[in-house]
């Protein structure tokens, strides 16, 4: 909330729009784990875990593309702000959807260094924790121990 709500005030009174940082807010959703344990709904350690890996996703999935959306709307700041392109938050959250599949399709891209920058590195990201959170999920359904797919035995 400290770097979102100030820019309201600032922005209303400059008479002014401004993107800001509104997108952290959806850091919340790491605590959705929490939230649902609280209210007794999730209860095995295996849907902890995966409930966190999920929240875990989205999360970073929708910070990103607010990221992408304020550099991207904004432009590259040496070259004066005027490389911006207008998009919209969904569609920067379907490009970062269309990348981490390795689909891309081409229809929306980054147009800035920043963008093009960040998309770099939030590739580089997801190759890393690609194999953890597969390690993980793969965790969460595996058989206990002494069972097998035939049965006991």
């Amino acid at each position: 909330d400290f770097f979102t709500v100030p820019p309201v005030f600032v922005s209303v009174y400059l008479n002014r729009s401004w993107l800001g940082l509104r997108f952290l807010r959806a850091l919340r959703l790491i605590q959705f784990s929490e939230i649902l344990q609280f209210l007794n709904i999730l209860k095995t350690s295996n849907s902890i875990k995966l409930v966190n890996l999920l929240s875990i996703f989205i999360s970073t999935w929708l910070t990103a593309a607010g990221f992408i959306h304020l550099v991207e709307n904004s432009g590259d700041p040496w070259e004066n702000f005027q490389n911006n392109q207008a998009l919209t938050y969904w569609e920067c959250v379907y490009l970062l959807m269309v990348t981490m599949s390795t689909v891309g399709y081409g229809d929306v891209y980054a147009k800035t260094t920043l963008g093009r920058l960040f998309m770099v590195f939030f590739i580089l990201g997801g190759l890393a924790h690609c194999g953890l959170w597969t390690h993980h999920s793969g965790e969460c359904f595996q058989l206990p121990e002494g069972l097998s797919a035939q049965g006991p035995g």
